[in-house]
């Protein structure tokens, strides 16, 4: 094995590829600790969560995920409780809805985009007491100005959500390469 030890390696006047092995390679190993630079990452990301309980009923009702885990270019809106973000392209989009239930529960987590309903999911119908969560993911198209989502639920009857960041929640980011 040959050893080559440069500063800078770049491509031809002209060119705008450069290519680091050939076909026969298929791993390109770093030392231990490397960091590699200008790549591309899964942000803007976010993860909002309610503080409080929140009652809601039979009609969709905007979750109220008034306050913030992480939020990477600040592009969730604490007081509106949305996700806009200013980067064009897919964004991983998933919420939970964590239910107070009682017997014969059926409830629906929704995400929104710009007001109405892209994806929804169904989730228990428990025949006793029993409190549990709703999920709902979606990969979903934002065109980086104006495009935004939500996080909606609805019930059989009125019933109240868990506040917390482990119960009622909404997270995603940007897929790269999508």
């Amino acid at each position: 094995m040959s050893k080559l030890e440069t500063n800078t390696i770049d491509n031809i006047s002209g060119s705008s590829t450069l290519t680091i092995g050939d076909s026969n390679t298929s791993t390109i190993a770093l030392k231990s600790g490397a960091t590699l630079t200008n790549f591309p990452a899964n942000t803007p990301a976010f993860f909002s969560y309610a503080s409080a309980s929140q009652s809601y009923s039979t009609s969709n009702t905007k979750i109220q995920l008034n306050t913030e885990s992480f939020d990477t270019n600040s592009n969730f809106d604490t007081s509106n409780y949305r996700f806009t973000p200013t980067t064009a392209g897919k964004y991983f989009i998933y919420g939970q809805i964590f239910i107070i239930g009682p017997a014969n529960f059926y409830g629906n987590a929704l995400i929104y985009k710009n007001g109405g309903s892209e994806v929804w999911q169904g989730s228990n119908n428990s025949s006793t007491n029993a409190d549990f969560s709703i999920q709902v993911s979606a990969i979903v198209s934002m065109n980086g100005s104006s495009d935004y989502v939500e996080l909606y639920g609805r019930n059989n009857s009125s019933h109240s959500t868990q506040q917390g960041s482990q119960f009622t929640y909404m997270t995603g980011y940007k897929l790269i390469g999508a």
